[in-house]
């Protein structure tokens, strides 16, 4: 008996403990989907791109349009840095700017991935921790339903029917938001990995026939996908003539 009674402690003293975790995998549920909704309405709708023509685009131009080019087009801010940080690369070997670019195509996913991961671990938690806090108020419902006291019961009962739904609610919208960054990466990877593709293949043919420059690294300058500047203050009118 006494095993039993310090089992049947353990299992009311995490009502609490569970209660608590429930509630912070409902704020993590709400930060997730806020997070999702603004970057539809941010980055996502900038993606516009038709990824053939701002491909040709990049074949097509020369070394002094290329930054110009990148920052123009409307592609999401971390593919813009991921094709600078190759293009300001090219006065490396080969080989070398083959690892700048697989590694910014790496930097650039890494984020979308953590954020999925994030979603994807709390949908499969908060059923269970839903399941938790249906099943530890039963113990003490059936006790007071044994007793005749229905108040009890119905608060057992009730404590344990919401656990249940609110872990339920949590755990479909994280997957609905895992499942969306996930095409969201899948797209934006695909569309990455072409573009520093066909600049890797721009600069190797730049490079052969006499015609990449090179002075100094040139940072990226966002305003509205508008204008690329290089450290000497210059803006790089690149394609604009």
């Amino acid at each position: 008996m006494n095993l039993l009674n310090v089992l049947n402690v353990v299992s009311q003293a995490a009502l609490y403990p569970v209660i608590i975790v429930l509630l912070a995998m409902v704020v993590l549920t709400i930060v997730l989907l806020v997070m999702t909704i603004v970057e539809y309405f941010t980055e996502r709708r900038r993606f516009k791109v038709s990824v053939p023509a701002f491909l040709r685009q990049i074949e097509e131009s020369p070394c002094q349009q290329i930054p110009g080019v990148i920052a123009r087009a409307e592609i999401i801010k971390r593919q813009k840095l991921a094709l600078m940080a190759l293009f300001n690369a090219r006065d490396l070997p080969e080989e070398a700017r083959w690892n700048v670019a697989k590694r910014s195509v790496f930097e650039a996913g890494r984020r979308y991935d953590r954020i999925t991961a994030i979603a994807e671990l709390a949908a499969k938690v908060a059923p269970m921790i839903g399941l938790m806090g249906t099943l530890i108020p039963l113990g003490p419902g059936i006790d007071a339903l044994s007793k005749g006291d229905m108040s009890m019961l119905a608060q057992s009962l009730l404590v344990a029917f919401n656990t249940t739904v609110v872990g339920l609610i949590s755990a479909v919208l994280c997957l609905v938001v895992a499942k969306v960054r996930r095409r969201w990466n899948a797209d934006y990877g695909n569309a990455l990995e072409a573009m520093e593709g066909t600049l890797f293949d721009r600069i190797a043919e730049l490079e052969e026939i006499g015609d990449l420059e090179y002075s100094a690294p040139v940072a990226l300058v966002v305003d509205d996908g508008k204008e690329a500047e290089g450290e000497d203050g210059k803006a790089a009118d690149d394609g604009r003539a």
